[in-house]
């Protein structure tokens, strides 16, 4: 029997399938596989490069020291606001996290542990046996602060699956922390390039290089956009016309 706005299909027609606009998971995966091993190919090459460089240039006591720092460090870091960003990883997918509130509590966190590693490097100043871990944890100091932003855009690609771009990122990092540790080695900065180069540089290098990934890939995905192109069209790079983006000269993308 027809209804008034056609006729109805018959009962035993195939449903036609959705096509699904989702990622393939599989392939993700696979990826991430991929560029997982290839990092831990390279960071075992980078870490035994700068193992045999520093062992020549810094005498052991050098390691002490840092050693000491780096578990002091170690038992801060346990309040990182790493565990409190990673509430967005626990959302379903399309449901995007606060992250408004996650910078909020992100900054305050890391204020906090910032204050608090100053506070106990004032202490060892105070005291003469420990005093040559003041300078270090001042120096650590200053990674814990930068570090809001980086777990921010760290939880941003687990949450987006891009392996390649967090992989990319900690490679980054690596090779930044073993120049910078030599480097500063051979100035004779002693434990101090070894803090530097594993905390402040490394912290500082993975929150330049994560927002400056993320903002590539943001601009990419913005640039398929019809009304962004459509905008594109004033400057005349792309051409659109009743809703519908069309190439002029250079290809869709070129305008970027």
């Amino acid at each position: 029997m027809d209804s008034p706005a056609g006729p109805l299909p018959p009962e035993d027609a195939e449903e036609m399938p959705i096509p699904s606009t989702l990622p393939d998971r599989r392939a993700l995966v696979t990826q991430g596989l991929v560029w997982t091993g290839l990092l831990q190919v390279f960071l075992v090459g980078a870490n035994f490069v700068s193992m045999i460089v520093l062992v020549r240039l810094l005498p052991p006591t050098e390691y002490g020291r840092a050693a000491a720092a780096t578990g002091i460090l170690a038992l801060i870091n346990c309040f990182n606001c790493s565990y409190f960003i990673a509430q967005a990883l626990q959302l379903h997918e399309g449901e995007e996290p606060d992250w408004s509130a996650h910078w909020t509590a992100g900054f305050y966190i890391q204020l906090g542990l910032f204050i608090a590693c100053n506070v106990i490097a004032l202490a060892c100043w105070m005291l003469p046996a420990y005093r040559p871990m003041a300078v270090l944890l001042h120096v650590a100091s200053i990674g814990l602060l930068i570090d809001c932003p980086n777990q921010i855009s760290l939880t941003r690609l687990r949450r987006d699956l891009d392996y390649r771009t967090l992989r990319l990122v900690q490679g980054v990092c690596t090779l930044v922390t073993v120049i910078s540790s030599i480097s500063l080695a051979l100035a004779g900065a002693g434990a101090v390039a070894l803090v530097v180069g594993s905390n402040a540089s490394s912290f500082g290098a993975k929150m330049a290089a994560t927002s400056a990934l993320v903002a590539l890939a943001e601009l990419e995905r913005i640039s398929q956009s019809p009304q962004i192109r459509c905008a594109a069209f004033r400057l005349g790079y792309v051409n659109c016309s009743a809703g519908n983006v069309g190439s002029n000269g250079p290809s869709g993308n070129d305008w970027l």
